[in-house]
């Protein structure tokens, strides 16, 4: 039990200083990530990187509490475990829990805090009359609300720059570099932002045929449909949810969709595929999947022949044709461009 001379300045200052834990754990944790990583150690990706600084908090929290408990390492060793395991299902249930029931992304990694607040008031409420655990319980969640707060603040500065950061690139050519498609004076009136991106006018140069610019998000994802659906049309393929551009091949015989969904590669299926003028090789075999709409459909792997069952009709398509493999060339009063559109 913590000693009876410590009076209230005294825990004050254990406050400030539980306090200064929670600030300093987030750019401790990232320190030691960089380092861990330029070691090939441990790279912390994803879910990992919020869920190191927890580990960071977790560790100084023990060793503080072991300062004022001045016990064994075994305590300062379960104060650890404790509050790590506790912090990241507070996080886990804050994030993944509550964050279903509220569909506002950008508030998510503030939800863990509503968590922490309602099991420090619980547990407040249940060992007020334990001085130390009661202690422990606010110790604890002045270094964790902190430290979670900043993280929150952290996601929600990532989340305004991945949303603002939206920028169209622009490389200019004196001569076509493969095929391109045209767009006229007329259409780009519509775009303003392409306008604007080709003029280069206030836009950040890496030299001086190749520069970005920054651009308003809705206008950027109107350009890039558009870009997307000229690139498209020009392939002869139709654009699908997350501007990929499929394009049409030929269709099979309806009786053909049993052996699809058997996942075998029949000589009928194969001399189909011949007589197209598209050889498949020994070991292709069928693989059920979904498209990005929710749609089913079949893939002839490993060649990636996507098979889409449309108003009745099983539809052979082009993988060749999604828009991450085409650089989206364009001919535009008499000159060429590149056109790319990029975020953080």
């Amino acid at each position: 039990m913590m000693n009876d001379s410590t009076n209230q300045k005294e825990k004050r200052w254990a406050y400030l200083i539980f306090f200064l834990i929670g600030i300093l754990s987030f750019p401790i944790s990232i320190f030691f990530g960089a380092i861990l990583a330029s070691a090939n150690i441990l790279i912390f990706e994803g879910l990992f990187q919020l869920l190191f600084p927890l580990v960071i908090c977790s560790i100084l929290f023990a060793m503080l509490l072991y300062a004022f408990k001045k016990q064994s390492i075994r305590f300062a060793s379960q104060v650890f475990v404790i509050s790590l395991v506790t912090s990241i299902l507070i996080f886990m249930g804050g994030s993944f829990g509550l964050g279903l029931l509220i569909p506002i992304g950008l508030f998510l990694p503030l939800f863990p805090l509503v968590f922490l607040l309602i099991l420090s008031v619980i547990g407040l409420f249940v060992f007020k009359d334990r001085p130390f655990v009661n202690f422990t319980v606010k110790a604890f969640t002045i270094s964790f609300f902190t430290l979670f707060l900043i993280v929150g603040g952290w996601f929600m500065l990532g989340a305004y720059e991945h949303e603002y950061g939206t920028a169209i690139s622009i490389k200019k050519f004196d001569a076509p570099q493969g095929e391109y498609a045209e767009v006229t004076a007329e259409e780009l009136k519509g775009y303003p932002a392409l306008e604007k991106a080709l003029s280069g006018e206030g836009c950040t140069k890496f030299n001086e045929n190749s520069w970005y610019c920054k651009v308003n998000p809705d206008e950027w994802r109107r350009t890039s449909d558009f870009v997307n659906k000229k690139q498209c049309d020009r392939l002869g393929g139709t654009v699908i949810p997350f501007n990929l551009c499929r394009k049409y091949l030929f269709s099979l015989d309806e009786r053909l969709e049993n052996d699809l969904n058997k996942g075998i590669v029949s000589e009928e299926l194969r001399d189909v595929f011949k007589s197209k003028g598209i050889s498949l090789s020994e070991d292709a075999f069928i693989r059920e999947s979904v498209d990005y709409a929710g749609e089913r459909f079949w893939n002839v792997e490993p060649q990636n022949y996507p098979v889409w069952k449309e108003e009745g009709r099983l539809n052979v398509y082009d993988s060749s044709s999604l828009m991450d493999g085409i650089a989206r060339l364009f001919k535009i009063n008499e000159k060429y461009y590149e056109i790319g559109f990029m975020t953080p």
